[in-house]
């Protein structure tokens, strides 16, 4: 019996996810700690107007979220629609999107970070669209909204439940301007949006670091596809060159990618309090030694097989529990992928041997779940 969940979890997942979406941030806070401990003056100023900044947003995130309910819009169409506004340099979240600059058909605009905004979030529509046959962040034809020039200085990125909000950087940590213009970045905010009408996990503990792992797998799997790379093409850094000192953000193959990275990639090393960008360094290592194993395109079968473990019920909360859990740890992450690459490509197949040899390559085993048959991805045509 299939389990067709690729219509209904969305529906259920986008009325739940208004109520408790949390602001997702493309910096994790300790490394802004850390600036103010360590930096220069210049660098502990901005980063402590940050993280201030970025502090007040989240314990705003309750008042944001009764909000959503009416500014998350969908066009229905299957045509991207974005919208980009400016928040001229105010940092007050409460005023968001600004004053609007530039939609559909409208002409280049003389900001970079408007015309970088526009065509990077394009791009990830037509990644999810062309790959995987899906119609925005909701699969409904959600309108991506985004808001550049947020703040002065203002160093981080993120995803509010509604739309992606960016900071200009060039305060002594990201580069100026490499925020909007950094392709799996901005897949990675808008990824945030498809997890919070799927799976909608949680934004803590393990589940908080699947959350963010999700987030850097499909934004990796965007640039990968844009650029026609296979698997060794890719560096697998999210966030590269974006830090004044440093190589990128995060490293997925599983090592430091800046002074102030604190990833783990081992399941051993795991401690609940630990922030989910470091936690996500664990099913990140599991999904780039999976993919290296299998070859090639990345999205052809390594990323079908997350696109599928997290659509179609295997981690959400809200879907029915299966063998009488929800699918939110490591290890449930572990077993639903093993089980959907044996459904997909067979039993012992090399794929399956692949996904396997990534989670154990983190310290966690996989073994098979008995869950109903996962449904092969529908086309447009079905959906309209």
């Amino acid at each position: 019996m299939l389990l067709d969940t690729s219509r209904s979890y969305n529906c259920i997942s986008r009325r739940k996810s208004l109520l408790y979406s949390s602001p997702c941030f493309i910096l994790p806070s300790p490394i802004l700690e850390e600036i103010i401990k360590t930096g220069t003056n210049e660098q502990k100023d901005r980063a402590l107007n940050t993280l201030r900044i970025s502090e007040r947003i989240r314990g705003q995130r309750h008042i944001l979220s009764r909000m959503q309910q009416n500014l998350f819009l969908s066009s229905g169409s299957i045509q991207s629609h974005r919208i980009i506004y400016d928040m001229q340099n105010h940092d007050d979240n409460s005023f968001l999107p600004g004053k609007k600059v530039r939609e559909e058909s409208d002409p280049d605009a003389t900001d970079k970070e408007i015309d970088n905004a526009f065509r990077n979030t394009g791009i990830t529509f037509d990644f999810y669209k062309d790959v995987f046959k899906r119609n925005s962040v909701d699969d409904a034809g959600a309108i991506l909204i985004s808001s550049v020039n947020f703040g002065t200085d203002f160093d981080n990125a993120f995803w509010d439940g509604r739309q992606m909000v960016f900071g200009n950087g060039g305060g002594g940590l990201f580069k100026r301007g490499t925020l909007t213009a950094t392709l799996n970045v901005i897949a990675h905010e808008l990824t945030h949006g498809v997890t919070s009408n799927t799976a909608d996990l949680l934004y803590s503990g393990e589940s908080g670091g699947l959350n963010e792992a999700i987030s850097d797998i499909f934004g990796i799997m965007c640039e990968q596809w844009n650029n026609g790379q296979t698997v060794n093409d890719s560096n697998w850094l999210i966030g590269e060159a974006i830090f004044e000192k440093g190589q990128a953000l995060r490293d997925m193959k599983g090592a430091k990618a800046n002074p102030y990275d604190k990833s783990i990639f081992s399941y051993k090393d795991f401690k609940k309090w630990m922030n989910v960008h470091w936690t996500s360094g664990i099913a990140n290592k599991a999904f780039y030694v999976a993919a290296k194993e299998i070859g090639g395109h990345v999205w052809e079968k390594t990323g079908k097989i997350w696109y599928i473990v997290l659509t179609q019920g295997w981690l959400s909360r809200l879907g029915p529990r299966i063998n009488g859990t929800f699918g939110r740890s490591f290890q449930e992450a572990a077993d639903a992928t093993y089980t959907v690459a044996g459904q997909l490509y067979g039993e012992a197949s090399t794929e399956q041997e692949a996904v396997r040899k990534g989670w154990e390559a983190v310290d966690i085993i996989p073994k098979k779940e008995e869950r109903p048959s996962i449904l092969e991805m529908p086309s447009f045509e079905q959906i309209i």
